[in-house]
């Protein structure tokens, strides 16, 4: 069946290209719609109230535990009037000051946990220990300096007949004590004594802040 030219009117056959009257083209190319239309309806259907899928659970707070670390400052506040006491009671009488240091150790710790919120362990405790210790040997050694300076010679001969009472005759322990008899003997042997004690103290210190460090907080 033929048709119309759509530009002059003219009957086309079927199938024939072009106008054999005006020669315009008859085959017509649909043009596919390029853009599709955005719908604004919602990608899922809202649930009915009452479905279990409706229901919006009850946010839960979560608490984070407080980075680990040490307030130094802090402990130190703290620990430094009790451990320049724990010295100087040292510096008096050795025992009774390491029984001193050693409380001083616990409360201290124990304070800084109750008024610091976060994780503490044994080995948080242990370095606070060595602290402690370490902030009580600069009383002990001025106090012992003072001590030493007005009592040296006093000092040298109760050390002196400590040392003759020992029943050894070895040639080596009387060196020994002909060195120590001299005035750079006894200051030499004083420093190492020092110095042992300063071990003692922060061997002490750190076993007892390490032991409550792993103490639990009721």
């Amino acid at each position: 069946m033929p048709s119309l030219c759509y530009r002059c009117g003219a009957p086309v056959e079927q199938q024939v290209p072009f106008c054999r009257s005006c020669g315009a083209p008859q085959i017509r190319v649909a043009v596919a719609q390029e853009a599709a239309e955005v719908s604004n309806d919602p990608a899922t259907l809202p649930l009915e109230p009452g479905t279990p899928a409706s229901l919006q659970l009850p946010a839960i707070p979560v608490h984070f535990a407080a980075p680990a670390g040490i307030q130094w400052r802090k402990y130190v506040r703290i620990a430094l009037p009790f451990a320049l006491a724990s010295g100087a009671g040292i510096a008096f009488f050795v025992p009774f000051g390491i029984v001193l240091l050693i409380i001083t150790v616990v409360l201290s710790i124990r304070r800084y946990r109750r008024t610091t919120p976060s994780r503490f362990t044994a080995a948080h405790g242990a370095r606070l220990g060595a602290l402690t210790a370490l902030l009580s040997f600069p009383s002990y050694l001025l106090l012992f300096g003072l001590i030493l300076a007005t009592g040296f010679e006093s000092l040298h001969a109760v050390m002196l007949d400590l040392l003759r009472q020992r029943p050894i005759q070895s040639p080596e322990y009387q060196e020994m004590l002909r060195w120590a008899s001299t005035r750079e003997g006894f200051l030499s042997v004083t420093m190492i004594g020092v110095f042992t004690i300063l071990i003692i103290l922060l061997a002490l210190a750190t076993a007892a802040g390490a032991l409550e460090g792993s103490r639990k907080e009721n």
